[in-house]
């Protein structure tokens, strides 16, 4: 949404005049009149994306595969700070939100005493036993995801492949085509 406004932001005068040209046949030609008549919009696009603009390519940091439980740690962070310096009631309302869904994660405080550990800034070993995970649990969280994204790509993925046509698929067929698609 934010790249949207950017885009808006950044064609508004060509936009307003191509709309302007369009017949009122519409409703939704209707609303995008005057929508560019407010004399509100133009700065309510600078102040979105000169606010949040960074956040689509934090976004999409965070659902990169492969890396680091440090560096997704380290966008989140990033985040708060920087909604943090955002100015406007607005903004106050998006950073409340953030703050409220962070805390309300359970599993986030979790990930980050593992990434301390990861990282090196844990040097107690009650940090380690006071937790349910094992050593190994700890070491195969060097990469953990801090996002469903995978998760969600994988049900799609699994919604194509038992479609009501291959129904017939035998075990070891499906094992087989599985295996072919996760590396595509």
């Amino acid at each position: 949404m934010v790249n949207a406004v950017k885009y808006y932001c950044t064609n508004f005068n060509e936009l307003k005049s191509i709309i302007k040209e369009f017949e009122e046949v519409s409703e939704c030609v209707r609303a995008a009149k005057r929508l560019f008549k407010m004399p509100s919009i133009q700065s309510n696009l600078v102040y979105i994306v000169s606010n949040f603009g960074f956040l689509p390519d934090t976004i999409t940091k965070l659902e990169t595969r492969g890396v680091l439980l440090s560096k997704s740690v380290d966008v989140v962070n990033n985040i708060q700070i920087k909604l943090e310096e955002c100015n406007g009631e607005i903004a106050k309302l998006i950073l409340d939100k953030f703050n409220k869904v962070i805390s309300k994660n359970k599993g986030w405080e979790n990930i980050k005493k593992i990434n301390q550990v990861l990282i090196g800034e844990t040097t107690s070993d009650d940090d380690l036993s006071s937790s349910n995970l094992n050593l190994d649990n700890y070491l195969s969280m060097k990469y953990a995801p801090i996002t469903s994204v995978d998760v969600e790509r994988s049900f799609s993925m699994y919604k194509n492949i038992l479609t009501p046509n291959r129904s017939r698929f035998s075990e070891d067929s499906l094992s087989k085509y599985m295996v072919v698609n996760f590396f595509f």
